[in-house]
Parts: C-alpha cells; structure tokens; sequence
C-alpha cells in the first residue's frame, strides 16, 4: 500500500509537485521507522511539531561552520514597521506642461529644415526656414515706416529749433535795440520769421524817428501841425504792424512746432504697430532691430526658433512644401521632467491620494526611482471605470521614455505590528507556513499563522514569539537539510 503511495506521489512530482512528493516520502519513511520502534512513541519525532499534542518536530543541527559555510543567519525575532503598498500599472508620459506645438506665423513655402525628429534642441536655435511673401511685406513696411520716422524726427527738430530763435528774438525786440545791434546779432534759423520781423522792426525805428524830427520842425516852426499829426500816424501804423508781425510769428512757430510734434508721435506709433506685426509673425527683438542689416532679397525669410530647451516628438514640414498658417509643423516636450500616468482600479480609488510616495520600475527593464503623487482624477473613466494617479518623475538621464510601461507600487500606509519577519524567512512545509526557530535541538520548523505583508516583510500572528531567534536569512537551506534528513542522511535529529 505503502509502495503503492511512493509511485502515484512520484508521478505527481514528475508532473511539477516536486515539493509535494519529497513530503510524502518524508511522512511515509517516519511512519515506517515509528512502526518499527514501537508504534511511533518515544522512538521517533513526527515531522508535524505542534499539530498533534505529544509530538516532537524534526530539527536541524547545523554547527557555527556549517552555518557559515551554508550563509544561515539567525536573529532574534521583534516588533516592525509594515510598509503597506499596492502596485499599479502605469505609462510614462511627457509632462504636458513642457508640450509645445510650432505653427508657422505666416504661410510660406519650407526652404530649410535642420532638425529631424528625435533630435535635441536648445532655446532659440533655428528648426527651419521658411520663405513668405506676407511675411516679406511686413518686414519691408516697417523698414518704410522706420525711415518715415527718422524724417519726422528731423523735421521735428527743426521746427523746436526754429520756434526757439523765433522766441528769442521776440524776446530781444521788447528791448528796441538799434538797427545796427539787430545786425550784429545771430538767433539761428527761423525761416521766412526773421525777415518779417526785422522788416516790420525797421519800419517801426523809421517811423519813430521820423515823428521826432517832425516834432523838432514843429516846434521850430518849419513844419505844420498836419505833418507831425501824419508822423504820429505812420508811427501808430508802424507799432501795430509790429505787433502783428509778433504775433503771428510767435503763432506760426508755435503752430509749426506742435505739427512736426504731432507728425512725429504719428510716424512712431506707425513704426510700433508695424513692429508689433512683425512680432506676430514671429520674429524676436533681436530680429527686429538687425532687420536694416538684412538683404532686400533675404527679407521674405523667415526662422522658425525654438522656443524652449527640448526634443522634437514630432514633425511635420519637408523642404519645398508650402505650409499654412494654422498647420503644426514640430512638436517639442521636455524630457528632464516626465509624468508617469497610473491607472487607479475603482476598489482602490480611496486608498491612494496626493502625496504619497511612489516608486516606479520599468517593465522587462531593470529601472527603479522614486516619485510622489502629485495628483489623482476625482472621477472615473467611463469606459474603463478606472482613475488615474500621476506622479511625477526626475528624468535627466533621459532613460524613462515617454510610452515605457511601467509599475508603480504607491506607499499606502505604514503599520507598527508586534512581531515582523522578513519574507524569506517564512516558507512552505508540509501544506502550511513555517518558521525555522532555534530550539536546544537545533533549527526547528515552527508553524505560524501570518497575517498582512508588504513587499519585503509579513506580520506573524500564532507561532513564534518576540524574543525567539529565527532563521532571518537562507532559511531554504535548512528546509534542504531538513528533507535530505528524511532520506537518511543530513544534520536532522
């Protein structure tokens, strides 16, 4: 019956119950032995310490250099810290934040494109050239309005200059200087504005002297009352021509002045809306102020820029073809800051929240680094009625590409439980879970009953107490030993 066992059980480990099998023939020699001793009292050890009341366990002796030799280390059994996670499926993405979609400003035809995709580029630096009409027309409006404002600037110069002689000289005939003073005197240009006032000037001193000689001659009785009341006249003539010739002048230039002002505030604010269209199309302040240096026949060029440090993720332009305005023609991200874009199951979606710690590792890539969740979709997807948890990772190495499928175990909580074993140290035997303890016997297989685990560590229950020493590391070579012993050889007692 026996022998019959020892074959099916053998048939099963030939079909992958390896395990099962050895255990099998393990019970089935110590149930001979004990039947031979006496029916299975003091003479033998069961291999089921603690299952029945009365029986002994198999242990291992193992001397300190046998340990050594084998790596077993032993420490003493205590309290710890359960790190509670949950893995996740995810994908790496580029950072939305970095995309950047470049459309051209103007419709023209593509002349140039220096860079492909894949390739890295740097802030500023030219992607392709792009010929355009429109583009040229603004680019020489501008330069007309340009010269058009140096000429309103120059003319606006002359006319402060002109209506400031032009004061000057109002200002010096209160005085009613001699002729003779007015000809040595310089006041700078003032146009046709000197001639009339000097003119209107010298007819006022004629006048003047001619009434006081008349005056003279009246009262030397050699002219009549009618001469001198002529004199008085041409005098008063005289005066209110000056006057008006004052006034007017001072008018004229005051007039001129605010016109080549006004011509000039016009010629600028001309010049800026042609600036600010050439912006439009895209062209930098530099670009714009180098513009009188450019070739008439370069003025339809146009430079496409980068404008951020990043890779090209997509292109869309080939030498010779026209493009439109509103086409995408390259695509650039940033990778030094990637996303990593978890999918939440709905039977999870309480558990995981912003801030907690994640730690990526690369599917079928031997890839590790660590994240936080910076944010988790208050709803679900209505097709596949998962959330999504991002977080967000260093990548300046450039090794996470973005579409690399990953797995994200997300810190759930941490939990500080009575007795924590590392994983390793708990193995299968006999159907149940076991820990190898040190006993004055040896190393024996102590039944526990586990409860929550991490990924490295599992909280005990029933079994073993603080305090015991346990095989921490290199607890499957015990369990060798132990089954070697079975068959009649090896350290078992």
């Amino acid at each position: 019956m026996m022998n019959g066992r020892k074959g099916f059980h053998c048939f099963s480990w030939a079909g992958g119950g390896a395990l099962a099998c050895l255990a099998v023939l393990w019970f089935a020699g110590l149930l001979g032995s004990a039947r031979a001793d006496g029916g299975g009292e003091d003479g033998g050890h069961s291999a089921h310490s603690g299952e029945h009341e009365g029986e002994e366990a198999h242990a291992v002796d193992l001397s300190p250099e046998e340990r050594k030799e084998f790596g077993v280390i032993t420490a003493e059994a205590g309290p710890g810290t359960l790190v509670i996670s949950r893995k996740f499926p995810g994908e790496v993405i580029f950072n939305p934040e970095t995309v950047i979609h470049l459309v051209p400003p103007a419709a023209g035809v593509a002349r140039e494109v220096r860079k492909e995709l894949g390739d890295p580029v740097g802030k500023g630096e030219v992607l392709a050239v792009i010929e355009s009409p429109e583009l040229g027309e603004a680019k020489a409006e501008y330069l007309a309005r340009k010269r058009e404002l140096d000429l309103a600037r120059k003319d606006f110069e002359r006319a402060r200059s002109v209506h400031e002689n032009t004061m000057a000289l109002l200002e010096y005939l209160k005085g009613f200087p001699s002729l003779e003073e007015m000809r040595k005197r310089k006041f700078g240009e003032m146009g046709d504005a000197r001639n009339r006032l000097v003119s209107t000037f010298a007819e006022f001193v004629f006048a003047r002297a001619a009434l006081e000689m008349e005056r003279k001659l009246f009262e030397e009785k050699a002219s009549s009352r009618t001469d001198l009341l002529e004199a008085e006249m041409r005098l008063k003539k005289a005066g209110a021509a000056l006057e008006t010739a004052r006034e007017s002048t001072a008018f004229e230039a005051a007039r001129n002045l605010l016109a080549a002002e006004r011509a000039l505030e016009v010629a600028d604010f001309e010049v800026k809306a042609a600036e600010r269209r050439l912006h439009f199309l895209g062209l930098g302040e530099e670009e714009v102020r180098d513009l009188e240096k450019v070739k008439d026949t370069d003025l339809a060029s146009f430079l496409v820029r980068a404008p951020a440090d990043g890779v090209i993720t997509a292109k869309h332009i080939t030498r010779g073809e026209v493009v439109e305005r509103s086409r995408r023609i390259f695509t650039l991200a940033d990778p030094s800051l990637v996303w990593v874009r978890l999918t939440v199951y709905q039977k999870d979606i309480d558990s995981v929240r912003a801030g907690q710690e994640a730690v990526i590792r690369g599917d079928r890539v031997a890839m590790e680094r660590k994240g936080r969740v910076t944010y988790v979709t208050p709803f679900l997807d209505e097709e596949t009625r998962t959330a999504s948890a991002r977080v967000l990772l260093e990548n300046r190495d450039g090794r996470w590409k973005p579409g690399m499928f990953v797995t994200g175990r997300i810190l759930l909580e941490k939990v500080r439980v009575p007795l924590l074993l590392p994983k390793s140290a708990v193995l299968e035997f006999e159907g149940r879970d076991v820990v190898f303890v040190e006993t004055p016997r040896g190393l024996e297989p102590r039944p526990v009953e586990t409860g929550r685990e991490d990924g490295e560590s599992v909280e005990v229950l029933k079994g073993i107490s603080p305090g015991e020493v346990y095989v921490r590391e290199n607890a499957f070579t015990v369990k060798a030993e132990l089954l070697k012993a079975t068959f009649g050889e090896g350290h078992s007692h």
